[in-house]
């Protein structure tokens, strides 16, 4: 379920901050693991990984909408888990019920990280450890397993597919996954809970946290073609404006 502040749609221009304890999990954890937003927008995530489980969860963050790009940076902590983050993933998630897709970076087992993909529907689905899709796309082009990390995810005008992006510092971004099919889902419009997602591998466990920063919801770039200059030169001067903790919707 979204929490309550992303009815109805968010101003353009206008700071959203999340936070609350409306995420969802698998059962993975200790107990659920607890998200809060300080006043100045960051949000952190934190949680226990509990022993010999592949633990999932997702916190919404925003509608998911066919022509929409969505973006943020994170820094995860996982020096206490027992694999310290060479098996965890953090991502874009999306979620109806037992169906989901999670498409992120993923610690690639030594000190990288690698483009990842994991989706499951029933009866291999949210609820299962097991059963379910991987997609491993290799060495990502930017990020590190300490972080800070830039990712996005720009849905088609369709609303059928993806393109997953990274990018060092919010500038110079590169492809990781183009023209995705967001399995199980065929559209965008089936997706009943989006946001920033994780995934634990069962060789690990324990405590970590996730530092999220700057969640921007706005039109993609594909979209913006039909828009006039002066349009696009507003929003992109808005985007540089933002100060770390800042969450932005534009759409």
């Amino acid at each position: 379920m979204l929490a309550p502040y992303f009815l109805g749609g968010a101003v353009r221009g206008r700071a959203v901050l999340v936070g609350g304890n409306a995420g969802d999990g698998d059962g993975g954890f200790v107990d659920q693991p607890v998200v809060t937003t300080t006043s100045t927008g960051d949000t952190t995530i934190k949680g226990k990984v509990k022993a010999g489980s592949f633990g999932k969860f997702v916190f919404p963050l925003a509608a998911l909408g066919a022509g929409q790009r969505y973006t943020f940076r994170y820094t995860p902590q996982f020096s206490q888990l027992s694999q310290q983050g060479k098996l965890a993933m953090v991502g874009f998630g999306l979620k109806s019920n037992n169906d989901f897709h999670i498409v992120g970076l993923r610690g690639d087992g030594s000190t990288g990280l690698n483009k990842y993909k994991v989706y499951g529907a029933a009866p291999n689905g949210w609820n299962k450890d097991t059963g379910h899709t991987t997609v491993d796309g290799g060495p990502a082009a930017n990020g590190t397993q300490a972080g800070p990390n830039w990712i996005r995810i720009d849905i088609a005008a369709d609303g059928a597919s993806y393109l997953f992006s990274t990018s060092p510092a919010n500038d110079n971004w590169t492809a990781e996954f183009s023209a995705s099919a967001m399995t199980p889902f065929a559209n965008a419009s089936a997706v009943l809970t989006f946001g920033i997602a994780l995934w634990f591998n069962n060789a690990d466990s324990g405590p970590f946290s996730i530092l999220l920063e700057q969640f921007v919801d706005a039109v993609s770039f594909s979209d913006r073609q039909a828009m006039v200059p002066g349009d696009f030169i507003n929003s992109q001067q808005g985007r540089q404006s933002m100060v770390p903790g800042t969450f932005i919707s534009e759409a």
